[in-house]
């Protein structure tokens, strides 16, 4: 774990991100006081995080006989 100040953080953007490469985590402090902890960053690759498949609401949801063009147009036209 490397600890870097606020000094060291404006003077350049580079030292965080070399310091996070170089050791997996980095400690933020203002005046000696840690106030945040930076980790790398890690895709999630749980299946529940992929785009889920809606094939199961659409075998569940009845046939239509009509399509919605039709039902909308029939709609707009009684509102006339």
């Amino acid at each position: 774990m490397k600890t870097l100040g606020m000094r060291e953080i404006r003077a350049s953007s580079t030292v965080l991100f070399e310091a996070l490469m170089e050791s997996g985590e980095v400690v933020l402090t203002n005046h000696g006081k840690p106030f945040a902890r930076v980790i790398p960053f890690e895709a999630p690759t749980s299946v529940a995080l992929q785009p889920a498949s809606m094939k199961w609401l659409r075998d569940q949801m009845p046939k239509v006989r009509r399509g919605s063009e039709i039902v909308v147009r029939e709609d707009r036209d009684a509102r006339r």
